[in-house]
């Protein structure tokens, strides 16, 4: 299968970095708090973050809303950040690599060539074979897929979360509506399919809300304390439950 990866088969547990919709480039991407995700996933030990898509912003561009210098200028200050972790971020192809491709596309390879720990993808979704599970991640799912243990979607920015389909997010600041923005890990065993959300995610009262109801809710007596080299506090939750 052409679009199948296995991870690590020989691990009882597993965990990846999951975000998307970062829209680098672009002046509301928020790299304050996608370097407060990095800190989490360093702290964690994870190697490999998979982006659903959208890591990279067009339409601010095309628009004029930003120039090429600022644009470059922007993604440079993010690849500036990477380059401080030890971490590899799989991008699948959203929207807007579709159209840099083929409207920007000298821009588009250069963009590529800058950074070894980004691997852009030609595909819009994957399957991730994660000790027996099928995980299935793509730009454009809304829904849960009935061949995947677990689904994850990007693409709208919104967060959306079920028993069995996670929309990741997004990372990029609205300038017409106040959403929060954060990433999540993917936990994973051969019983158990968990996600621990990261950033605003972790204490926006709707969305937990929006968990709960799902029967979901993370067990708050395992509310982790972990503290940053510059002694800000970052809190998340593990969550443990049964998906």
């Amino acid at each position: 299968m052409k679009n199948k990866i296995e991870i690590e088969p020989q691990k009882t547990y597993q965990e990846i970095g999951i975000i998307s919709d970062l829209h680098v480039g672009s002046e509301y991407f928020d790299l304050a708090k996608f370097e407060e995700y990095l800190q989490m996933i360093s702290l964690k030990r994870i190697k490999v973050i998979y982006s659903t898509g959208d890591l990279l912003e067009f339409n601010d561009l095309s628009n004029n809303r930003i120039d090429k210098e600022t644009y470059l200028k922007n993604y440079n200050l993010f690849i500036e950040l990477l380059s401080r972790y030890e971490v590899e971020i799989i991008n699948l192809r959203g929207n807007h690599e579709k159209s840099l491709s083929n409207h920007e596309p000298e821009l588009y390879l250069e963009i590529q060539q800058q950074s070894k720990q980004i691997i852009f993808l030609n595909e819009d979704h994957k399957v991730l074979f994660i000790l027996g599970k099928r995980i299935k991640i793509g730009h454009y799912l809304e829904e849960s897929e009935p061949e995947a243990d677990y689904t994850i979607g990007g693409h709208t920015h919104y967060k959306k979360r079920t028993n069995k389909f996670l929309n990741a997010g997004t990372f990029r600041r609205h300038h017409i509506e106040k959403m929060p923005i954060g990433g999540f890990i993917l936990g994973v065993t051969n019983k158990h399919v968990s996600l621990t959300p990261i950033g605003d995610y972790a204490f926006d009262s709707n969305y937990l809300k929006e968990i709960e109801s799902n029967g979901l809710y993370p067990n708050i007596t395992e509310i982790e304390q972990e503290k940053r080299i510059n002694n800000n506090e970052i809190y998340f939750y593990k969550s443990i439950r049964k998906v």
